[in-house]
């Protein structure tokens, strides 16, 4: 990634226009995001809802600064468990839609 990797990190997280929240994000938003995020840190073109985190190349490092992204992004912890959990970027959306609901 680029310099350091934190600007394409901040660009993906724009892409999916996030801003200061007060509403929960929706479920079809979040998944937009989470496939941009991890697209971002794997240095990805793209990814599809379904794409196994294994198959895309995510290891712990890529993992936890998804997470450290997402955190900053929803507002709330994101567990690196969770990340690991899903597999996917649409299981990692029902978990985090979850976490938020009860948060």
């Amino acid at each position: 990634m680029g310099d350091d990797g934190s600007s394409a990190l901040v660009e993906a997280v724009g892409r999916a226009e996030l801003v200061e929240r007060t509403e929960p994000v929706e479920r079809t938003d979040l998944v937009a995001m989470l496939c941009g995020v991890v697209a971002e840190v794997c240095e990805l073109p793209g990814c599809a809802p379904d794409d196994r985190f294994a198959d895309l190349g995510v290891d712990s490092v890529r993992a936890a600064e998804a997470a450290a992204v997402l955190e900053d992004a929803l507002g709330f912890g994101v567990p690196l468990e969770a990340v690991f959990a899903a597999g996917t970027p649409a299981g990692l959306a029902e978990l985090l839609a979850k976490i938020d609901d009860h948060g």
